[in-house]
């Protein structure tokens, strides 16, 4: 296209880009993300952009990593588990979409294997009273956890604790 440039090589791309300030260049991140997702181009494509743009609070970046998160949550566990994990971390704790990013960190940890940092996640958002919806996926993230540790009776319990939950769909 006769708007587009591109760089012969990645050292002159590189160059220029550390020449534009850190919050422009932050912005441009934010934006080119934002195409990507708009465009309907691979999430996990945009993923690094949405990544470098993010900061706390800044709702309109932190909606774009839930987006892309859920996007890759098949086709690119890990990239999820970071863009979810990373969303939970900018999102202040009396943020509306606290409990949403908790639940989406833990399902996409546990979804690529990090059983650790997913069974953290939920046990310490299980400790607090939550809806009944919110506690069930959480107690499920967990069960698999378990599961995949070999704690079979555990992940049982675990899972029959989500199934009497009140008023789930």
């Amino acid at each position: 296209a006769e708007n587009a440039f591109s760089f012969r090589h990645q050292l002159l791309r590189r160059a220029i880009g550390d020449l534009i300030p850190w919050p422009g260049r932050k912005a441009l991140h934010r934006q080119y993300g934002h195409l990507l997702l708009n465009r309907g181009e691979p999430a996990a494509q945009a993923a690094g952009h949405l990544l470098q743009a993010a900061h706390p609070g800044d709702q309109a970046s932190l909606a774009a990593l839930d987006t892309a998160a859920a996007r890759t949550a098949r086709s690119a566990p890990q990239t999820a588990a970071d863009l979810a994990v990373r969303a939970l971390e900018l999102t202040p704790a009396a943020d509306p979409g606290a409990l949403a990013r908790t639940v989406a960190a833990a399902e996409a940890l546990a979804a690529a294997g990090r059983l650790e940092h997913a069974s953290r996640i939920a046990s310490d958002a299980l400790a607090m009273p939550l809806p009944p919806a919110a506690e069930a996926r959480l107690r499920c993230a967990l069960s698999s956890v378990l599961c995949s540790r070999g704690r079979p009776e555990d992940a049982a319990a675990e899972a029959s604790r989500a199934l009497a939950q009140p008023r789930l769909s």
